[in-house]
């Protein structure tokens, strides 16, 4: 294999590209791309370039942003928002923040496995709360089960919330779950600045 024109310091995704996709698109594994990147980026350890190779062969092989190996789909929305911790905490687990984020259910159930029904006819069940922090939810309706996870964790400038949703029946869905995410997250930041 000829050497190209690229500097031997750490690639950037550009050079890597460039060395990368013409082995790619002939069917070379992630070995022999490690190789490659061996061969021209000599500042890059073996086990570095075989990381990098197995990320790279991955993309663009009929990949779908969002999809798991099992054939459903994930999406998460993460934003810091200047509020504290305990305060945005409060404003997700009260009756008006559940309807926002989770489908209209009056309260969060306080039991591992405990349900409840909302008003738009899920079924909610609880699979983990940390106060304050984590609360992980399976709901069941609307075109199949997800599992809902959102995180707090105080930051210098705030608190960072995020929102991830796995067991997404289609891209399409992933669209509209984000959307949903992005919208909350919105109303969240809007009713901060009022009070």
């Amino acid at each position: 294999m000829a050497k190209k024109n690229i500097p031997s310091s750490i690639p950037s995704l550009l050079e890597l590209a460039f060395v990368l996709e013409p082995l790619r698109g002939a069917g070379q594994n992630s070995q022999l791309l490690a190789a490659a990147i061996c061969e021209h980026f000599p500042a890059i350890q073996p086990d570095q370039a075989q990381r990098l190779a197995s990320r790279f062969s991955l993309r663009g092989k009929g990949q779908t942003i969002g999809r798991l190996a099992n054939g459903t789909y994930q999406i998460g929305v993460c934003r810091t928002l200047k509020q504290p911790q305990a305060l945005l905490w409060l404003r997700l687990i009260c009756s008006e923040g559940l309807g926002l984020w989770m489908d209209g259910i009056e309260h969060l159930p306080q039991q591992k496995g405990e349900s409840v029904l909302s008003a738009r006819g899920s079924r909610v069940e609880l699979r983990s709360l940390w106060p304050g922090s984590r609360i992980r939810v399976r709901r069941y309706g609307f075109g199949g089960t997800t599992t809902i996870q959102v995180t707090l964790q105080a930051k210098p400038n705030g608190t960072q919330i995020r929102f991830h949703e796995e067991g997404l029946s289609s891209a399409s869905q992933r669209e509209t779950r984000k959307r949903h995410w992005e919208s909350v997250i919105r109303h969240l930041q809007l009713r901060a600045v009022v009070e």
